[in-house]
């Protein structure tokens, strides 16, 4: 009975859609429900560090690229700092309409820039760093126009510890995939969305793409993952408490 009062609560606080996917998979049991939208959450919390360290050591990665080679004021629009935009002159990108407008990357460096401005902050690499999302770290190793400005020439410095003759050029679209995957998980993990049982992903599939979060870490930073050794096992400990059925 207590679980039935809660059960209906948990719909009332978080909505009845939150719940459909956890009632599809359950043939519509309310209890197992329950217990599967419990298990979503600890799953999802064993993945929180380790998504959270991905993205932290990748933009950093990039960040000290960019200072390295385009200067500590990467992120301005000139003609010597904006190189890292594949290594072209021209900002502008031309739409759908065929208008010229600024490239996507260059509006959410904008929108950092007014942010801190707004904040009677200086704007430092760091902080514009810490203003961008995600996304735009991913773009950049994932758009092909960046071929030139990052995999050509500085991927191996984003990835130190990669394997030793590991060929970037041939397996570039297997990262990139890589990469992809572990964003539409952070995703759903940090929008606290189901990830497991979903169409969006598979089950197999979150057991592949939690493999690639440890590998990319370690390919990032050797040693960063001594000190997340128990969310490695309590994820893989969680995995074992979904259903067969649901594989």
């Amino acid at each position: 009975m207590a679980n039935i009062i809660l059960y209906e609560n948990l719909c009332v606080v978080f909505s009845s859609p939150r719940f459909s996917t956890y009632l599809r998979a359950t043939n519509y049991d309310k209890l197992e429900a329950l217990e599967l939208y419990k298990l979503n959450l600890q799953l999802s919390r064993a993945l929180y560090p380790l998504l959270s360290v991905f993205e932290i050591n990748l933009r950093n990665r990039i960040v000290n690229v960019f200072v390295k080679y385009y200067g500590s004021t990467w992120f301005n629009e000139n003609e010597s700092t904006c190189k890292w935009l594949n290594e072209q002159e021209s900002t502008l990108i031309q739409n759908e309409k065929g208008e010229s407008e600024k490239r996507w990357e260059l509006k959410e460096i904008k929108k950092a820039k007014d942010e801190l401005r707004k904040e009677r902050k200086p704007i430092t690499s760091d902080r514009i760093t810490a203003k961008l999302n995600f996304g735009f770290w991913v773009t950049i190793m994932v758009n092909k126009e960046y071929e030139r400005s990052i995999w050509h020439h500085y991927i191996k410095e984003i990835f130190p510890h990669s394997p030793k003759g590991y060929n970037f050029t041939r397996k570039k679209e297997i990262l990139r995939k890589k990469i992809m995957r572990i964003k539409k998980l952070r995703n759903r993990v940090f929008h606290h969305e189901p990830i497991f049982c979903t169409k969006e992903l598979s089950f197999i599939e979150l057991l592949e793409v939690h493999k690639d979060i440890i590998e990319l870490i370690e390919w990032l930073s050797q040693h960063y993952l001594d000190s997340f050794e128990e969310d490695k096992h309590q994820f893989i400990n969680f995995t074992k408490l979904i259903p067969s059925h649901m594989y």
